[in-house]
């Protein structure tokens, strides 16, 4: 069975070389037999290396600018492609900036809104205050002019008592308002310390502020006083009791005022001195008040 394995793969590639191989030597040693003795064969095939020599010399040189060629071609190649992965690499490094900054941008607009809710509380607390104030002003605005309206037995007062005495006009004080008698200690202090000229508007600023803490009236409320106060300045010029001419409508000059009426107003600091020390410290104040305008002429 063997022998017929053998027989059917004769012959093999091995068998086929050594076939090739004696061929070769034969027709070398067959050609040397009968040429080697001739020159011009010798120098045929000289010729004929020679020339196959420079053939290969011109093909080498050939392919070698073919192989420089295609070098610089996937030289420019990879150029390109290294290119190309530095513009993506870029992209992405340009990616993750955008995402960081859009990290930072969703961050501050965290911050943005949880100031808006801050915001959003101090304008409530604000409403709140402002509604707080305008209530409380509302208030003070009505003890402002209940103040002006003297008390129910002030007429009986002055019928019975009708000659301006010392006690008539501690009567008057007592049963009076707080803004005439705010508005007689101007006129008594203004002289008493030769202020002649009396700037009801800037004075009443200070009445708000001593007696009601209010630093910014309202300019109507200002001029409803001022109107009060020059009725009453005219009220008081026809009694007798002031000589004063009103210069403008917020101005007036001051020439005198009623001996028993100062007295009484003394007296009346006096008392409260020892029972309303704060009432009395508020007309301190104004003393002072117009001392230093009066300074300041």
């Amino acid at each position: 069975m063997e022998d017929k394995q053998g027989k059917s793969n004769f012959p093999t590639k091995k068998d086929m070389a050594y076939w090739i191989l004696i061929l070769i030597l034969f027709i070398i040693g067959s050609f040397t037999f009968y040429y080697g003795s001739k020159k011009d064969v010798i120098s045929h095939i000289g010729f004929a290396g020679t020339i196959v020599s420079i053939l290969l010399a011109v093909i080498a040189i050939i392919y070698s600018f073919y192989q420089s060629s295609t070098y610089e071609n996937v030289n420019y190649k990879l150029d390109n492609s290294a290119q190309k992965i530095k513009n993506a690499t870029d992209k992405l490094s340009n990616v993750s900036e955008i995402k960081s900054m859009l990290d930072t941008f969703q961050s501050e607009v965290g911050f943005m809104k949880d100031s808006i809710e801050d915001l959003r509380n101090i304008v409530n607390t604000i409403d709140s205050g402002v509604s707080s104030i305008n209530q409380k002003w509302g208030e003070a605005e009505k003890g402002i002019f209940n103040s002006l309206r003297p008390t129910s037995n002030n007429n009986e007062n002055i019928k019975s008592d009708p000659g301006f005495s010392l006690d008539y006009f501690i009567k008057f004080l007592n049963k009076g308002g707080i803004l005439p008698r705010f508005l007689i200690a101007t006129i008594d202090y203004s002289l008493k310390h030769e202020l002649t000229v009396v700037d009801l508007k800037e004075l009443n600023k200070h009445y708000l502020e001593f007696f009601f803490e209010n630093l910014n009236p309202d300019e109507t409320l200002m001029l409803r006083i001022e109107n009060v106060q020059l009725g009453l300045i005219t009220s008081y010029k026809q009694a007798g009791i002031i000589e004063a001419n009103i210069v403008t409508t917020n101005k007036f000059e001051l020439s005198s005022i009623n001996k028993y009426l100062s007295d009484a107003l003394q007296n009346k600091l006096e008392v409260e001195k020892e029972q309303d020390i704060t009432t009395y410290s508020k007309f301190v104040k104004l003393e002072k008040k117009i001392i230093e305008m009066a300074s300041s002429i």
